[in-house]
């Protein structure tokens, strides 16, 4: 790969994850039609997705530092009422009191992401090997774009939710979680289909939204690692690596410029028109498969 195909997919990554349009479907079908040849298997869609990862994170640093905080307190209380259990078994006159879990609305949106988090790990290491496969299909891409078309398409006719963190039920959660799972396959928009099932769950669209960001990093963070030996491969070697690091960086730098535009504009407009655009690359992804 060259150093300037690797800028114009970081570039294409940046804007696109911030959109309900599938980035990998993308990247995918440039790789096709561009002839790019990957000795690495999916390291560097991976790095992609983290640079647009670490973008998410400083965008929504607040919201993540407090899930970060909560999730450290939850723990503690968990291993402080599994001390208190052992202690009111040994002592059935003096019983501890057990500290509340959930206690705030910010545990309870982190144990809403911890249980999205779970099933979504689920469902991805399913399809993980098949995902890969149909990567190389772009007959099998196409599709997936008029599927998540098709999804966009329902949901612009919902009637949009009122649910916020504290109203949400934890089978919401997982559900949403293997929505979210199931956008490892390329041209299903991760953030599309993560929206949309947070939308028919019955979510306000703006908690929509943002619950789909902040699920995205955990997540994405997880497929990244599950890539590292990626970089011992025969394929790689240092001036890979340093373009491969180039498109992270733009990826990076895009995502910046452009993700709080975007996120007012798919907290606003209506998503009918991003169905259409995924049609109508579906419909050129499929057209370009026989071509």
């Amino acid at each position: 790969m060259s150093l300037l195909r690797a800028i114009l997919l970081g570039f294409i990554q940046g804007i696109t994850e911030f959109l309900p349009v599938s980035s990998h479907g993308h990247l995918v079908l440039l790789q096709q039609m561009f002839m790019i040849d990957m000795d690495t298997g999916i390291l560097f869609e991976m790095l992609l997705h983290m640079g647009s990862t670490i973008a998410i994170i400083i965008i929504f640093q607040n919201d993540f530092l407090h899930i970060c905080s909560s999730f450290r307190q939850m723990m503690s209380d968990i291993f402080y009422n599994m001390k208190a259990r052992i202690y009111n078994y040994f002592h059935e006159f003096e019983t501890v009191q057990y500290q509340t879990i959930m206690s705030d609305n910010y545990r309870k949106f982190t144990g809403m992401l911890l249980t999205s988090v779970g099933s979504c790990a689920v469902v991805a290491s399913i399809f993980r090997e098949l995902s890969i496969t149909i990567g190389d299909s772009l007959l099998a891409v196409g599709l997936n774009f008029l599927v998540i078309a098709v999804l966009l398409l329902v949901v612009d006719l919902w009637k949009y939710g009122t649910t916020v963190p504290k109203d949400m039920k934890f089978w919401q959660a997982a559900l949403i979680g293997v929505a979210h799972g199931v956008g490892i396959f390329p041209g299903i928009s991760r953030l599309g289909v993560t929206i949309s099932i947070c939308l028919l769950c019955g979510l306000r669209k703006k908690f929509a939204v943002r619950y789909a960001f902040l699920l995205s990093i955990p997540t994405s963070i997880g497929a990244m690692l599950l890539e590292l030996d990626e970089f011992i491969s025969p394929g790689m070697t240092l001036q890979l690596g340093a373009i491969y690091f180039a498109g992270m960086i733009v990826t990076l730098l895009i995502s910046l410029l452009c993700a709080r535009f975007m996120l007012k504009l798919i907290t606003k407009i209506r998503y009918r028109i991003f169905a259409i655009y995924s049609m109508i690359i579906g419909i050129v992804a499929i057209i370009y498969n026989f071509m």
